[in-house]
C-alpha cells in the first residue's frame, strides 16, 4: 500500500528484477511468500516456474516442497533451497545462465529478441519465465574467495541479460553492506 492507494508490482520487461530490504522482523518473509503464492495461483507451471534459495534459516521456502508434516507442494517450484550452502546457490546461478544460452539460441533461430516475441512466434515451445528469490542473498558473498567471486559474476549475468529471455531475480537481505565482492559490480547489479 503506498499514500496514495495500492501500490502495483510486476515482473515484466520494465521492471526485471527486485530488491528487497528491511530490518530483522519487518516483514521480508512473508512479503515474498505472498508474492509467490500470488504469483503460483495466477500463473500455471507452465507459464512461471520457481527457484527458492534461502540462505538464513533454511525454513522460508519449506512450504513449497513437501514434508512429513505437510505433504502437499507448489508445481511452479523447480528448486527450493532449504538450509542452501553457497556452492548450491553458486550451482543454481550456473544453471540460470545455462538455461538462458539456451534459451538465446531458440530466439535467435526464431529471429526474435524477447520472450514475449518468441510466445507470439513459436506457440510449440514451453518457455516458462523464470522466478528466482534469493532470500539473504548476501550470503553468497561472504568472504573474498573463489566461491563469492563466480556468484557475483554469474549473478551479473543475470541480472544484465535476464530480462531478455524471461529470468527475473527477487533478491532480498537485511543490507548490502560489508560485501566486498560487490563493490566492484554494483553498477551493473544494483
Amino acid at each position: 500500500v503506498a499514500a496514495a492507494g495500492d501500490a502495483v508490482m510486476a515482473l515484466d520487461d520494465a521492471t526485471p528484477h527486485w530488491l528487497v530490504g528491511g530490518r530483522t522482523g519487518s516483514g521480508k518473509t512473508v512479503f515474498l511468500l505472498d508474492v509467490l503464492y500470488g504469483l503460483a495461483a495466477r500463473y500455471s507451471p507452465d507459464e512461471l516456474a520457481l527457484f527458492l534459495l534461502d540462505f538464513k534459516e533454511g525454513v522460508s521456502f519449506t512450504e513449497f516442497i513437501p514434508t512429513e508434516a505437510d505433504p502437499s507442494w507448489v508445481p511452479h517450484a523447480r528448486t527450493v533451497g532449504v538450509e542452501s550452502d553457497r556452492q548450491y546457490g553458486v550451482a543454481v546461478l550456473s544453471e540460470l545462465v545455462r538455461e538462458m544460452n539456451r534459451r538465446a539460441g531458440v530466439m535467435k533461430q526464431s529471429g526474435v529478441t524477447k520472450l514475449s516475441d518468441l510466445r507470439g512466434v513459436r506457440r510449440d515451445v514451453a518457455l516458462p519465465r523464470l522466478v528466482t528469490v534469493i532470500d539473504e542473498f548476501h550470503v553468497l558473498f561472504q568472504g573474498n574467495d573463489e566461491t563469492a567471486k563466480r556468484a557475483a559474476s554469474l549473478l551479473e549475468e543475470v541480472a544484465r541479460k535476464g530480462r531478455s529471455y524471461g529470468v527475473h531475480l527477487i533478491l532480498a537481505s537485511q543490507s548490502v553492506s560489508g560485501i566486498e565482492t560487490l563493490y566492484a559490480k554494483g553498477p551493473s547489479v544494483f
